[in-house]
C-alpha cells in the first residue's frame, strides 16, 4: 500500500472514529473471536472419546458437565465488570447531583424576591 493511501487512510480514521466507536469495533471483534473459540472447543469436546478406568474401552463423552461448569464461571465472571461499572456510573452521578444542587441552590439564593407569588 502506497504511503498517500496510508496517509488518506489516518486521516479518516482520526476524522470518523472516535474512542467510543474504537471500543464498540473492540468488542465486536473479541466477542467474534471467544464466540468462534467456544464453538470450536464445544465441538471437540463433544466428538472426543476417553479411555475408561483400567483396561476398558474408549466411552463417547455423553455428559455436558465441563461445559456447563465453565458456561456457569464465564457468566459469573461477567458479573464483575458488570457490577464494578454500576458502582463506578453511582459514584460519579452523586457527585455530579451534589455540584448541580449546590449551583442551584446558590443561584436560587442570589435571585431577587418577586412580589407576585407565581413568578
Amino acid at each position: 500500500m502506497s504511503e498517500l493511501k496510508m496517509h488518506k487512510i489516518k486521516i479518516w480514521a482520526k476524522e470518523n472514529l472516535s474512542a467510543g466507536t474504537l471500543y464498540t469495533l473492540f468488542l465486536t471483534v473479541a466477542m467474534l473471536a471467544t464466540g468462534t473459540i467456544n464453538t470450536i472447543s464445544t465441538k471437540l469436546q463433544d466428538v472426543s472419546n476417553a479411555k475408561g478406568l483400567g483396561d476398558g474401552p474408549p466411552t463417547a463423552f455423553q455428559h455436558a458437565f465441563f461445559q456447563s461448569y465453565c458456561m456457569f464461571v464465564g457468566e459469573l465472571i461477567c458479573l464483575i465488570p458488570y457490577n464494578l461499572q454500576k458502582l463506578f456510573n453511582k459514584f460519579s452521578n452523586k457527585t455530579k447531583e451534589t455540584s448541580t444542587t449546590t449551583a442551584i441552590y446558590k443561584e436560587k439564593k442570589h435571585q431577587k424576591k418577586s412580589l407576585i407569588p407565581i413568578l
